[in-house]
């Protein structure tokens, strides 16, 4: 027998707050694309991919009341993106590092997450994201890096977000070092509390970082289309 597991089905059921979030997508006029979870088997906590037909999500489901705030924070991610967040696509085929880079760390939600963020705890996830915050430690860049050692600095960055106290003079000093003082004043000082305000940050570190010849800002539906 072949029983599949209706995961999403088990997390609305597990969690009023899933249920409401989910609702809320369901009754999104740009919601049109079926949603699936799988499970991960412990090779990611989380993730997403946006297709032409399906939203599809992947989480661990065995790490207790985080797997509930892995699966909003999913969820999450594609509501913003229904609400008009831009996803990156690269213009040609063949970029530079830095541009394939750049477009993978706005992929994994460096610009959303600051928003994201904020509509969890208003969600009522506020008590889950503080318990399951990340370390407050600024990491060195590793030796062997697969991107730039600039896009290591924006996951650093990215890292943040979801931190307690973050020592910020630390990854100033890093930013600093790379070059990057001007987008590390871009990303902390500028305003994130609106679905603008985040794609204004995307399109600003795009130009910072010099990659408007290779990559560019879409919506969802472009973006399914495209994907490149």
């Amino acid at each position: 027998m072949n029983f599949k597991r209706d995961l999403l089905r088990e997390y609305i059921e597990m969690d009023d707050r899933i249920r409401e979030l989910y609702s809320t997508i369901t009754q999104h006029p740009n919601h049109k694309r079926d949603i699936k979870v799988y499970e991960s088997y412990g090779k990611k906590k989380g993730e997403i991919q946006y297709l032409s037909k399906e939203v599809i999500i992947e989480l661990d489901i065995n790490l207790g009341d985080e797997s509930i705030l892995i699966m909003a924070h999913e969820l999450m991610h594609y509501l913003l993106v229904l609400d008009g967040a831009l996803l990156p696509v690269l213009k040609k085929e063949n970029v530079t590092g830095l541009a394939e880079g750049v477009k993978h760390i706005l992929m994994s939600g460096l610009t959303h997450h600051f928003l994201l963020k904020t509509e969890l705890d208003n969600r009522g996830f506020r008590e889950l994201q503080s318990k399951y915050s990340l370390s407050n430690k600024v990491h060195s860049i590793p030796l062997y890096y697969y991107f730039d050692e600039k896009v290591c600095l924006l996951g650093l960055f990215d890292r943040s977000t979801f931190a307690k106290c973050y020592d910020f003079d630390a990854l100033y000093n890093q930013f600093g070092e790379e070059g990057l003082s001007h987008e590390y004043e871009m990303l902390k000082n500028t305003s994130k509390n609106s679905i603008d305000d985040i794609n204004e940050i995307s399109f600003n570190l795009i130009r910072l970082l010099n990659c408007e010849d290779e990559l560019q800002l879409k919506s969802l539906d472009d973006y399914t289309i495209i994907k490149r």
